[in-house]
């Protein structure tokens, strides 16, 4: 299957069911194109978005013992975007993900599309930083 079609088909299931919290997740093994496929489905869908698209890259570059201080970098990352100002790096991944459900509950009203790249699944990273779009992710 080709980049167009599976750029298809993850634009149908973004666009398909479009009450409540919905998700996709992108998995499978570095370097085949699901960073691209990503970037590439959320310019193509930014106008169905109008609460917004919002990316965070979570970093690889530090150690696995440093799973919590990269997921909250990644929180703090999220909340500025989404909050459209500077704000302090969470304390706990906890902190982060209260701030982060308030913030949320604050955009409900317009659709928003989070795109969340490099989390580690080792770490069950995605269900840590934002649990219940995670559970939903991970489930769905």
């Amino acid at each position: 299957m080709g980049i167009d079609a599976v750029t298809e088909q993850v634009k149908r299931k973004l666009l398909g069911d479009r009450t409540g919290v919905c998700g996709l997740l992108l998995h499978g093994m570095g370097g085949v194109g699901k960073s691209t496929l990503a970037e590439r489905v959320s310019t193509e869908l930014k106008s169905s978005f109008p609460g917004g698209v919002f990316w965070v890259r979570i970093d690889r570059s530090a150690s696995l013992d440093d799973v919590p201080g990269k997921l909250m970098k990644a929180q703090q990352g999220l909340l500025q975007r989404l909050e459209k100002q500077a704000v302090e790096q969470p304390e706990t991944v906890d902190d982060g993900q209260r701030r982060l459900r308030a913030a949320l509950q604050q955009k409900q009203q317009r659709p928003l599309l989070l795109v969340i790249d490099n989390v580690p699944e080792f770490s069950g990273g995605l269900q840590r930083m934002l649990p219940e779009v995670g559970s939903i992710l991970a489930n769905g």
